[in-house]
């Protein structure tokens, strides 16, 4: 019954909206909503510089003036009261999309909540959505952050998963069919209209961080799921959307960072050229970046593209805490409802700054991606053409504009050149390993013997394998990256120190034997008493 509403729900969805309107292409509208990770202490009388918690009573003896706002800090996870901001601004903006994807990130990175916590976060979350949504289906996908301890998505126990679905309340709004693999393993389908499914994936089985799926070649079965699936899509000539919550590729601000454990992103990659001509786009998140991924053929040629959208949460990891540009983010995308293209996004922010001093959240339109990069859709030619044109001097101008929106900033970035340039079109680029690290040359860790960048994506200053997205939570260990170069100085140091040390005491052994030379001392003859 539940299945039979939500593709009734789905169809006239489509038939009811955008009417009146003529073109060639049937296009349809979504929201991407993600990355929320609400905190439930947050308080505006707390220590903004202790999580906006408040101790006590008392406002941990800090001044009023350094109280965090009502709509958050980017020093701490998001309040309630913009979660509930960001969903009724949606609701403003565009009341009737075809469906609304909420691709995961509930919990805060800054500690760990128990897990009833989380369930019942997820819970009033989902409520707010399908109250507020209540004639469009929500769409729901399962973050790193929902789960604790955080990241361990289970690639067995099917317990946790038929939590969230009685308790996290995604029983309600995922018709039977879904719940069935989902309570497998997090994953499932969904019929957006006729020719066109939309297949959200529990990609946290793949991430680095997640302890108990490393040496697993298939986790909870979902890579041979997704063959079959995009096998049976392509026998019927349907089209296919994916989304998930981890990305495949590497972290655009940070070198040589991969989110999925190297089997996985393969595998994942993989997947992708072998299924281009069934997918049509893929959605993801988790960075709480604004940024997207062009997957290439073997040939060099562009098959297919990932958008990921920025955090509602303004939370900035500590180096940028002082930086402004981490605003609360939510995206509209355009898309073509026969192939799953991608043709636009309206990205939309508020600027918590000034929303926190008049206490009142006024969410804006801070881009429409087409016409602030020139370009026709976000199909892959056209994503191609435009990431030739940004390596090029001639577009460095709308690469300042593009790294800009990275975090949501309300004036353009120009600092990031050299070898911040590379290593942000290089993952953009280049999702598998081997490619990527072609890109990089020698900088990559795995390349021994590489020829130096040479033109306008040369190195102009080190880079460091840190960064101010997830990967790196204050509380998780950070990810394998390459040894510095300091510490490699240092140990070959010592050990040259070490060398000398042994040579200098080698000779002074050996000249003190010639001016002590050695005595023999004569056996004493045993005493015979008999």
């Amino acid at each position: 019954m539940i299945s039979e509403m939500f593709l009734l729900h789905f169809v006239a969805s489509i038939i009811g909206s955008h009417t009146g309107h003529v073109s060639a292409t049937d296009f349809g509208m979504f929201w991407q909503i993600t990355d929320l990770h609400h905190d439930p202490k947050y308080s505006i009388h707390g220590n903004r510089y202790n999580n906006c918690h408040q101790q006590g009573v008392s406002a941990d003896g800090t001044k009023p003036e350094d109280w965090p706002g009502m709509f958050g800090d980017p020093r701490c996870e998001a309040p309630w009261s913009l979660v509930e901001s960001t969903i009724a601004a949606m609701k403003e903006i565009h009341p009737s999309p075809d469906f609304v994807l909420w691709t995961g990130g509930m919990g805060p990175v800054t500690y760990q909540v128990a897990q009833s916590q989380l369930t019942a976060d997820i819970k009033a979350a989902t409520d707010l959505l399908t109250v507020t949504f209540n004639e469009t289906y929500v769409i729901p996908v399962l973050g790193n952050d929902d789960i604790a301890p955080s990241s361990q998505m289970p690639p067995l126990d099917g317990a946790y998963y038929q939590d969230i679905l009685k308790n996290g309340g995604w029983g309600k709004i995922l018709p039977s069919d879904a719940q069935t693999t989902f309570g497998k393993g997090g994953y499932y389908s969904l019929m957006i209209k006729p020719g066109l499914s939309l297949v959200v994936l529990n990609t946290n089985l793949y991430y680095t961080l997640n302890h108990l799926t490393k040496q697993m070649r298939d986790p909870a079965g979902m890579l041979a799921w997704l063959r079959q699936y995009l096998e049976q899509q392509r026998h019927i000539k349907h089209k296919v959307i994916l989304a998930g919550h981890v990305p495949p590729g590497a972290h655009e601000g940070t070198a040589n960072t991969f989110h999925m454990y190297p089997q996985f992103n393969q595998d994942y990659v993989d997947i992708v050229r072998s299924y281009s001509d069934v997918i049509g786009a893929q959605i993801f998140a988790h960075e709480r970046n604004d940024t997207l991924r062009l997957f290439l053929g073997l040939d060099g040629k562009p098959i297919n593209v990932g958008i990921l959208a920025p955090s509602v949460s303004p939370y900035a990891y500590p180096k940028n805490q002082e930086n402004t540009k981490a605003n609360p983010g939510i995206r509209l995308v355009k898309y073509d409802r026969d192939n799953g293209n991608i043709l636009d996004i309206f990205q939309y922010y508020l600027d918590l700054n000034t929303a926190n001093k008049a206490k009142k959240a006024d969410w804006k339109l801070e881009y429409q991606f087409t016409k602030a990069m020139v370009v026709k859709d976000l199909k892959p030619v056209s994503m191609h053409e435009l990431l030739i044109r940004l390596s090029k001097d001639i577009g460095l101008e709308s690469f300042h504009k593009l790294y800009s929106w990275n975090r949501i900033s309300s004036k353009q970035d120009t600092s990031c050149v050299g070898v911040c340039r590379k290593v942000y079109l290089c993952a953009v680029k280049h999702l598998d390993i081997a490619s990527y690290d072609v890109c990089m040359g020698d900088m990559s860790p795995r390349n021994e013997t590489s020829t130096p960048a040479t033109g306008t994506d040369a190195p102009t200053h080190p880079i460091t394998n840190s960064s101010d997205s997830e990967p790196f939570y204050p509380s998780h260990p950070y990810h394998q990256g390459t040894i510095p170069k300091s510490v490699i100085y240092l140990v070959m140091a010592i050990g040259l120190m070490l060398l000398v040390a042994f040579l200098a005491v080698t000779v002074y052994l050996h000249k003190r034997r010639k001016l002590y030379p050695k005595v023999s001392y004569h056996r004493i003859p045993k005493y015979d008493y008999d």
